[in-house]
């Protein structure tokens, strides 16, 4: 293959690859657009990435904007945070930590991404209706989005199996129920 041909078959993978990603980004948007930030009642990025080294911090320092428009300094220095947010954070700030793994691939070597994913998993023992509460506001377009997000990321069939389940559920009002059968009936 000649250099130009080579040249015009990169470029062309390149444009597939921009589609992907612009494709997966308009179903989060679509998906969590609108959603507001946390209340007073309920832990912001920064008061979850405290709350990992038993400290308390105020929403001083946190956005309060759209969750389109988190900074990416935030995501960068809230690596702990995922694990100690609640519904709300879940639905606020999950559309951003995807997005910004999406646009930024090799972002994907933080700790952060491990702890998206891991929050993504159904939780085991005691922690299921901790889980059940923390996604009990994502509606059935967002646990749309997320399915497309594990696709885009090539994620295991482990980690997408509980959620195309879900998704098979639709609006059902035990949706959770599916996520973990799911897990159960996973054979590996």
């Amino acid at each position: 293959m000649g250099k130009k041909k080579r040249k015009a078959a990169i470029a062309a993978l390149e444009s597939q690859e921009q589609e992907r990603v612009e494709r997966t980004l308009e179903v989060i948007e679509r998906a969590f657009d609108g959603v507001p930030p946390p209340d007073h009642e309920h832990r912001t990025l920064h008061q979850a990435e405290a709350w990992d080294v038993y400290r308390i911090v105020d929403q001083g320092g946190d956005h309060n904007g759209r969750w389109q428009d988190l900074p990416e300094s935030h995501i960068l220095e809230c690596t702990q945070a995922f694990p100690h947010l609640d519904e709300q954070g879940i639905q606020y700030y999950l559309p951003a930590f995807m997005s910004h793994f999406i646009r930024t691939p090799r972002a994907r070597e933080q700790w952060s991404y491990t702890s998206l994913l891991f929050t993504l998993q159904p939780s085991t023992g005691d922690l299921k209706a901790h889980q059940r509460r923390r996604f009990s506001l994502l509606t059935h377009l967002q646990r749309k989005a997320i399915v497309a997000y594990l696709e885009h990321i090539e994620a295991p069939e482990k980690a997408l199996l509980p959620w195309r389940r879900v998704v098979e559920a639709g609006d059902d009002p035990d949706w959770f129920r599916e996520f973990y059968d799911a897990q159960l009936s996973r054979t590996d």
